[in-house]
């Protein structure tokens, strides 16, 4: 049950219009993400699409994993009989990412629903500098790793066989630090 009067005046306001509870950070980053798109000349095809704004209205319950997202490696035959250093770097780090992730959902209790929103926060790199941190903060992530090998990457670890997960909404955004954030 959710409780009225410990809500923010926006949470409130978007909670009787829609009938959901949505927290005001959730609804802060997604109007700014919107709001950089509005102010940039981009096309249609970048811009934070229609869908978006049916997703925060369905959302009822949201999970956050503190952890780097990492893409499916593809993998090889040899990668399933090498062991320690002679194992490629890349495939050690999924299997990490696969083993801390299992962890972080059964501490939280998360089961993968055959509808799926998500979204995947990938840290900034260090090179950068602070005045373009600041401008890429929450702005959509547009370059490699493909958004749907973060997808395969998530489903192989918490799913034996995926095929029952037929509805997915999943974006990446720039971030200070990694995340993955599942919305129910």
């Amino acid at each position: 049950m959710i409780e009225k009067d410990k809500m923010t005046s926006s949470e409130f306001l978007n909670y009787n219009k829609t009938g959901i509870f949505v927290s005001d950070k959730l609804l802060k980053k997604h109007k700014s993400a919107s709001d950089a798109f509005a102010h940039r000349s981009v096309s249609e095809d970048s811009a934070p699409s229609e869908s978006l704004k049916t997703t925060l209205d369905t959302i009822s319950k949201e999970y956050v994993f503190e952890i780097e997202p990492v893409s499916a490696p593809r993998m090889s035959s040899s990668d399933r009989w090498k062991t320690g250093k002679d194992k490629r770097p890349i495939v050690a780090k999924y299997h990490d990412f696969k083993d801390s992730l299992r962890f972080l959902t059964k501490k939280q209790n998360y089961i993968v629903k055959p509808v799926l929103k998500i979204e995947f926060y990938v840290k900034m790199p260090k090179s950068w500098s602070n005045k373009k941190r600041d401008k890429m903060r929450d702005m959509p992530h547009q370059q490699k790793p493909d958004v749907d090998n973060f997808l395969k990457a998530f489903l192989d670890c918490l799913c034996k066989d995926d095929k029952f997960v037929w509805n997915v909404h999943c974006l990446k955004f720039w971030s200070d630090s990694g995340a993955i954030i599942v919305f129910e």
